[in-house]
């Protein structure tokens, strides 16, 4: 369990950093584009950089709020707010850091192996029951 947890932090740390680059980059964006008054070639690159960041931390942190590095939370504020503004991811990032500095690691973090989704063993015991049932059902009719 210790390495699976050293391993998410390890994780954690890149994405972190690139969504702070990120951020720079759009601030950048918006300095070229409103207080310069749009200078090229500057204002595309960083136009495209900022795109091309934002597809690439959307699937990202996507992939890591399914493998349970990142939260729901975290996830959701980079790829969907993060095409208006990358600063909701970075804070998301600084909150989410937080939390783990305090020891209490993602909001949803996974609890164990996959077996112990609690999601499943629900299922599981549903399906146990309807068999259970069934079989009761088909030994009282004999």
């Amino acid at each position: 369990m210790a390495d699976r947890v050293s391993g998410r932090s390890r994780a954690f740390a890149p994405l972190k950093w690139t969504s702070f680059f990120h951020s720079c980059v759009y601030s950048s964006l918006l300095i070229c584009a409103f207080a310069l008054g749009k200078p090229q070639p500057e204002t595309l690159v960083l136009g495209w950089t900022h795109g091309i960041l934002w597809i690439g931390m959307s699937c990202a942190c996507i992939a890591a709020a399914r493998l349970r590095i990142v939260s729901l939370r975290l996830a959701v504020a980079v790829a969907v707010l993060g095409g208006i503004g990358p600063f909701f991811g970075s804070w998301e990032f600084v909150r989410e850091g937080r939390r783990r500095a305090r020891g209490a690691g993602p909001r949803d973090a996974d609890p164990g192996p996959r077996d112990a989704d609690p999601g499943r063993r629900i299922a599981e015991s549903i399906v146990k029951q309807c068999e259970d049932r069934s079989c009761g059902q088909a030994g009282e009719g004999a």
